[in-house]
């Protein structure tokens, strides 16, 4: 929904559909070539989301099932890509105030200069994936093709030095080439796919960058931006300023008073 918001329609559509042929090129790649026996078992089994326990036999009513999703919702999840969010935002302001029109294209050259740059930035470094789309929407209104944005959509959040740790960890070296190496091919060839696409139907990207009070009105916008603001905040609020107290047994929890 983001992506359709900040990219339109054409860009909401390529994003998810690129994200699927990537991931099923990896899975069927490391079926074809890793054997598995640098592989570790991943059989540790999930807490239940509505109560938390481990060996939770189900039963829960329809009202503890919506409280606990709500609770995903608005605390756990937003938790998670508040901060990404406001972060996205802000570099996203700050490539309109600082990066002339036209940079990209005047400086970097061909469309493939600025693939391979969005691919260098993106793969080391961790965006989520919430905050590189107002960040990509920046980048396009300044020079950079759809399918460059695309490159850094796919591969930021999708790559960093922790997650190739991790996949190297628990499912194998091999796993973790395959792993990177799809996801670098397949970002530039689908980029390149879209570029194209872009080209031979005029796509107009730029309309896409509309205020919100043209297609909502203004007390809606500010409104529901306030609200959105105060749940981030709220979720910072609890996670490094609530005040401690003691259980019983002599260690400390946050209190959520």
């Amino acid at each position: 929904m983001l992506t359709y918001g900040l990219l339109g329609t054409f860009m909401a559509i390529v994003r998810p559909v690129a994200a699927l042929i990537t991931s099923a090129t990896a899975g069927l790649l490391a079926n074809a070539v890793d054997n598995g026996d640098d592989q570790k078992t991943l059989d540790q089994a999930e807490p239940c989301s509505v109560c938390g326990s481990d060996n939770c036999a189900g039963g829960h009513s329809y009202l503890q099932r919506t409280k606990a999703s709500m609770k995903y919702v608005f605390v756990e999840l937003l938790g998670d890509i508040g901060g990404w969010i406001l972060l996205g935002i802000v570099l996203s302001g700050l490539i309109m105030a600082f990066v002339p029109e036209g940079f990209f294209a005047d400086y970097l050259g061909p469309d493939w200069v600025t693939m391979l740059l969005m691919l260098v930035i993106g793969l080391p470094l961790y965006i989520c994936a919430s905050g590189s789309t107002p960040i990509a929407a920046a980048l396009m209104l300044k020079g950079v093709s759809p399918g460059a944005a695309l490159v850094l959509l796919m591969v930021g959040p999708a790559t960093n030095l922790a997650t190739m740790m991790i996949v190297s960890r628990e499912l194998g070296k091999k796993s973790a080439v395959i792993y990177l190496g799809s996801i670098i091919v397949c970002s530039l060839l689908i980029a390149v796919g879209v570029d194209a696409l872009a080209a031979m139907y005029n796509f107009d990207f730029t309309g896409s960058f509309v205020p919100g009070e043209h297609t909502l009105p203004v007390w809606l916008g500010f409104s529901s931006g306030a609200i959105l603001l105060f749940f981030i905040l709220n979720h910072y609020r609890k996670k490094y300023f609530s005040r401690k107290k003691s259980n019983g047994c002599g260690c400390s929890c946050e209190c959520e008073k």
